[in-house]
């Protein structure tokens, strides 16, 4: 069973990114379909990062948030930002792209039902992202709330009290009208 059994803390892959045994994990994530979001079922309520984080696997930990990051960037070509821009354009000519509104969105892990978490952005934070992309993205963004925000990689890092931080995604979406 891939999916963690519902009386069981851990899944598999969590019990594999405990353990710190990459071979397992990767394996799990690309051959068997493992969901890198599910959390456990204690009061942490761990991804398999927050495991290995928590287990003290620094190396794991950075190849799982490398992966998590090329998944995210894996994006159909009909679906690129090119391939969108492309698209308005011929769509309307008059529409400049650099025109468009950024509106930050993140998302993280399933709730129960299985279903995104999606978080729209405060004005504040919306500023402080496209601040820090318009000086390269380089730095990580500290956001109110100890939040941490990697544009490099497209992960954002929450406080959750009493638990190991959680990771969502960050992404840019531009909007014309």
């Amino acid at each position: 069973a891939v999916r963690r059994p519902e009386q069981r803390v851990y899944s598999l892959l969590h019990q594999a990114a405990f353990w710190g045994t990459r071979d397992a994990v990767e394996r799990l994530l690309t051959e068997f379909g493992a969901d890198p979001w599910e959390l456990t079922n204690n009061a942490e309520q761990l991804d398999i990062a927050g495991v290995a984080e928590a287990a003290k696997h620094a190396e794991l930990v950075e190849w799982i948030r490398d992966w998590a990051a090329q998944r995210a960037a894996e994006v159909p070509a009909p679906y690129s930002p090119e391939a969108v821009k492309q698209a308005l354009s011929d769509a309307n000519p008059a529409v400049e792209w650099e025109d468009a509104v950024s509106i930050w969105f993140s998302w993280g892990p399933p709730d129960s039902d299985g279903c995104l978490e999606w978080k729209r952005r405060s004005p504040a934070h919306n500023a402080a992202l496209q601040a820090a992309e318009a000086e390269g993205g380089v730095a990580p963004v500290l956001l109110d709330g100890g939040e941490v925000v990697d544009l490099g990689t497209g992960l954002a890092s929450v406080p959750v009290p009493g638990t190991a931080r959680r990771r969502r995604f960050v992404r840019r979406f531009r909007v014309c009208w």
